[in-house]
């Protein structure tokens, strides 16, 4: 799909992407609607450029107590401006099926700050000002399951869907289980177990764990790790595509 006039194609594009009780649609690019828990209130929208070449459109829903962020979930819908010809190469990582189709996922941790820091005027600083906006807190440490797939045949769009929890929910600080965004090992070990249910050691309610994961968990009382192997799970049940075209 070739972009028209950019400013007035975006305007009357995103006219096509609107909530409606806990149901977000969206027309184009792709169309899609997907129900969000009722747990989540619906505080808007930031559209921006990245360096001048793609435009990013994030509609941002948040579960908070006393405008205190507990947790996020964000629908970003990123294009390529008509200005380049570039592409998104990427192929689903960890493929995952949702609504019908493949979507790419995995789980990171990072920090706020330093995102911001890194990468001014990207997506986290313009989600920190709709928060800060409206009034709302959220903790610096975060970890995120993010699922992302290629929505057109040329190539140039793509949507991503993220869910955010504190870090601080597992007990422990950024710094202990993470560098570079990447969580350290073992943990990531423990992460690709492929049975969930391993994750608990023998004094946490049962199953058969390996030995070498047993000093790992006895300092956290078993609570980190599985925190962390069910953050995607909780993502899954936090949001559910419903459709690939509304108006079928």
């Amino acid at each position: 799909m070739i972009l028209g006039t950019r400013s007035l194609t975006h305007a009357a594009k995103q006219r096509q992407r609107f909530v409606a009780g806990q149901i977000f649609t969206s027309i184009h690019t792709p169309p899609i609607q997907i129900e969000i828990d009722p747990a989540f209130l619906y505080i808007g929208n930031v559209e921006f450029e990245i360096k001048a070449i793609a435009h990013v459109d994030r509609h941002v829903f948040v579960d908070a107590q006393k405008q205190r962020v507990k947790r996020m979930i964000i629908l970003q819908f990123e294009g390529f401006l008509d200005n380049n010809y570039k592409t998104y190469s990427n192929l689903p990582h960890h493929p995952i099926n949702l609504g019908g189709e493949t979507f790419g996922h995995d789980n990171y941790f990072f920090s706020i700050a330093v995102d911001i820091t890194t990468y001014p005027g990207a997506e986290t600083d313009h989600t920190l000002r709709l928060l800060q906006d409206q009034g709302y807190r959220v903790e610096d440490e975060q970890m995120t399951s993010r699922f992302a797939r290629v929505v057109d045949t040329e190539r140039r769009h793509e949507l991503l869907i993220f869910y955010h929890e504190n870090v601080s929910a597992t007990g422990l600080a950024l710094a202990t289980i993470a560098k570079d965004d990447i969580i350290i090992e073992p943990y990531n070990e423990i992460a690709l177990e492929p049975v969930w249910k391993i994750v608990f050691a023998p004094k946490c309610g049962g199953g058969t764990l390996p030995k070498r994961y047993i000093p790992l968990l006895k300092p956290i009382n078993c609570h980190f790790p599985n925190r962390f192997l069910e953050l995607t799970k909780r993502s899954l049940q936090s949001f559910r595509v419903l459709s690939q075209d509304p108006a079928a």
